[in-house]
């Protein structure tokens, strides 16, 4: 695929995600219950509730290497803004390179596996990590990344259980 394709599959999925309309559009995700215990109960009352994300802002560009970008921001029903980057490159080589040099600048890995589609098959890799404060009064902040063939895709926000429902919606 050349990169007009790529960037014609970007401003598709972009469009899809907003809708024909232009509006944000809002996505809703099911969380899976947690135990039984009273303060699992609780919590999984609390984990149970849809969140929602709605689409702030998007554009897309290239970085300094030419690599084709889509960017988008997005607020969760909770409050927490996620910041997701969809890196188009050449192959599957130059996403894996890019992905580990996005995992060389993270504080900690807290989780890195391969990623499998919904039938199991291995179709690149995940890494869970925190990033580090770009100022000292900022915090750190936590991020999914994951490569599906000669895409990267990173979404960092400060909440590492978002990042993952973002990641599961953008993944099916």
């Amino acid at each position: 695929m050349d990169r007009f394709q790529k960037q014609i599959v970007s401003a598709l999925i972009l469009a899809h995600l907003i809708g024909t309309t232009g509006q944000a559009r809002v996505l809703r995700i099911r969380q899976s219950p947690g135990s039984s215990s009273e303060v699992s109960r609780a919590l999984s009352a609390q984990r149970t509730k849809r969140i929602q994300f709605k689409i702030r802002t998007m554009g897309d560009g290239w970085d300094k290497d030419g690599v084709h970008l889509a960017v988008a921001s997005y607020e969760a029903s909770d409050g927490v803004v996620l910041a997701l980057t969809h890196y188009q490159c050449v192959s599957a080589v130059a996403a894996q390179e890019y992905f580990m040099r996005a995992i060389g600048k993270v504080t900690r890995i807290t989780k890195r596996s391969k990623k499998k589609d919904k039938a199991g098959r291995v179709v690149g890799e995940r890494a869970e990590g925190v990033f580090p404060a770009s100022s000292p009064n900022e915090e750190t902040t936590s991020a999914v990344l994951w490569t599906f063939g000669s895409d990267l895709y990173e979404i960092r926000s400060s909440s590492l259980r978002d990042n993952r429902e973002l990641e599961k919606l953008l993944s099916n």
